[in-house]
């Protein structure tokens, strides 16, 4: 399916008077624009005048996605070859590097090395070998927790965020030329802008 945009159709349309009739048995000898080398003009459009015309060229946007479509599965199995050799080779890579770090932090427990708060580390020649003091780690249930605050006199550390109940709200308003206002009241909202999606025309095959 291919689809344009208003924008692209009006563009499209933009110079009609430059555009020439062609024949069913003229499409054949006319140039696409896939043929032409990127930065060299796109030819003269041509005018759709009869069904003829109009069914070849939708056969040809057919034959080009079904073209696109064999190239995109053929690079998909080649693209899927090369990650599994890329998995294949991390794979290889996590396996010995988990035996070799086994190894390793047994030998770190008997060699001095220096000590911080927070880590203890050895130097090597191509690297360093270092252990991190674990901490507290919490993991929260909110809705839990901020129910036990709130029925414990500790609401004062509950965060509140405040936002605009946008379900209620968009059945409330409405665009007015480049302003979004009130449908009751007619005033002039602040801190949102409205956005008109073009029209889109597409071609299904």
């Amino acid at each position: 399916m291919i689809e344009c945009t208003e924008a692209t159709v009006n563009a499209v349309a933009t110079g009609e008077n430059d555009l020439f009739d062609i024949t069913i048995d003229q499409v054949d000898n006319y140039i696409l624009p896939s043929a032409y080398e990127e930065g060299v003009p796109a030819p003269t459009r041509f005018r759709i005048i009869d069904d003829d015309v109009a069914d070849w060229a939708v056969q040809k946007i057919a034959e080009k996605k079904a073209e696109y479509e064999r190239l995109k599965e053929l690079g998909e199995r080649e693209i899927a070859r090369i990650n599994e050799r890329v998995e294949q080779a991390k794979r290889r890579y996590e396996a010995d590097s988990m035996f070799l770090t086994g190894c390793l932090a047994d030998y770190f427990q008997t060699v001095p090395h220096r000590k911080t708060k927070t880590t203890e580390k050895y130097q090597l020649l191509h690297g360093s070998l270092t252990m991190k003091i674990g901490g507290v780690d919490f993991k929260r249930d909110d809705a839990k927790l901020t129910s036990w605050l709130k029925a414990n006199g500790r609401a004062d550390l509950v965060r509140v965020k405040e936002e605009p109940a946008w379900g209620d709200l968009k059945k409330q308003i409405e665009a007015v030329g480049g302003a979004v206002v009130m449908k009751d009241t007619g005033e002039i909202l602040e801190g949102i802008e409205a956005t008109q999606a073009p029209d889109t025309f597409k071609v299904d095959v």
